[in-house]
């Protein structure tokens, strides 16, 4: 993808209406994935221009380049959707983290998985995917994990340079949360207004421990000091009520599990 395009998570009409028809259908009971229904519709579209295909992060958004989409049709849109979640339903991500070694190449391991996936749904996706045993990966067997492909590809030359592709401009990953949660600064904790410190969200700039916006010894300034302070009305200006005591239900013999059964008398002989 272009540096200049960017993602965006708010669609238009048309963008809305075109994922809704191909969520119908890879979830169709004769041509789609009715079993992983849940897991399609937890995905969170994301406009992606350029991208020419689609992407999920660990965060279950899924970018669409919708343009690239709407040319090539539903079916082949629904194909492509049907692939995506699989990478989380097999935590592609966690796998990936775990791998042994320095080398992690993400290229390499998202060929892995694609290949991981797509000859387990070979009737479901474009029949242009990519599939061990054919083509570039005519050498590599055919249903296999993801690690065995990405050992057998990550060296291999040929296959880096024929599948290096632009990646989306989505700000995606670890770093979105800090940038999409802004942690409190200047130790604000319950919502001071400017002071450095405040704790109980003082006015101004005053120290940690005032709580009136005066001086730590509570002095402040003659108004702070006449103003008179609200009534309290809460619970604990209400009049206690006179407890209740409960009335002990005298205990019988054998209550309350006093057997209900008859004795069993002997037998005549």
């Amino acid at each position: 993808m272009a540096a200049g395009n960017k993602s965006r998570a708010k669609l238009t009409e048309s963008e809305k209406e075109f994922f809704r028809l191909i969520l119908i259908r890879a979830t169709s009971t004769n041509i789609g994935q009715p079993y992983i229904a849940p897991a399609l519709f937890k995905l969170i579209p994301v406009s992606s221009p350029g991208l020419h295909t689609m992407a999920v992060d660990k965060f279950w958004r899924v970018y669409v380049d919708f343009e690239y989409m709407q040319e090539r049709g539903v079916e082949f849109a629904a194909g492509v959707l049907a692939h995506e979640p699989w990478h989380l339903l097999r935590d592609h991500n966690a796998r990936f983290a775990n791998l042994d070694g320095d080398d992690h190449n993400p290229l390499a391991w998202n060929i892995a998985g694609d290949l991981e996936i797509n000859d387990d749904i070979k009737k479901l996706i474009p029949s242009d995917s990519i599939f061990p045993g054919v083509d570039t990966f005519r050498k590599l067997e055919e249903y296999q994990m993801a690690e065995f492909y990405f050992n057998a590809v990550k060296d291999d030359k040929e296959i880096m340079d024929k599948f290096q592709a632009p990646q989306p401009d989505c700000s995606c990953g670890e770093d979105q949360q800090q940038q999409g949660q802004p942690q409190p600064q200047n130790g604000d904790q319950d919502g001071g207004d400017d002071g450095e410190g405040d704790s109980d969200g003082g006015d101004g700039e005053g120290d940690s421990g005032d709580q009136d916006g005066g001086d730590q010894n509570g002095n402040g300034t003659p108004d702070q000091r006449n103003r008179p302070r609200p009534a309290r009305t809460g619970q604990r200006n209400r009049p206690q009520r006179p407890g209740r005591r409960r009335k002990r239900r005298r205990q019988q013999p054998g209550w309350p599990h006093r057997s209900r059964t008859r004795p069993q008398l002997p037998r005549p002989r």
